[in-house]
């Protein structure tokens, strides 16, 4: 998907001001991890302020894809089990 059309698609279903939207990349491992956009407030003026700070993300190094987009969904689906056993493990930490 667009940066644009993930970004409307979050602004659509939004009940609130401002939103966060969360993105997949790999680190300098190769490992998968989770990454956060900046605070996106949800004004019409706003908008293309926004995406443009969402491209700006998606030039980091490893980004994978924004996980509302459809290539977010698609991977969340098929690495469901993967994906549900890591939150599992995060819930309760204990040292």
């Amino acid at each position: 998907m667009k940066t644009s059309e993930v970004y409307y698609k979050a602004y659509m279903t939004s009940t609130k001001p401002v939103g966060m939207l969360f993105y997949t990349y790999t680190d300098g491992e190769g490992k998968i991890q989770l990454g956060e956009s900046l605070w996106l407030k949800f004004d019409k003026e706003c908008h293309g302020s926004n995406i443009e700070d969402m491209k700006k993300i998606e030039k980091r190094k490893g980004f994978m894809f924004w996980n509302l987009s459809d290539e977010g969904e698609e991977f969340i689906q098929k690495h469901s089990k993967a994906i549900g056993l890591t939150i599992c493990n995060m819930i309760m930490m204990q040292r």
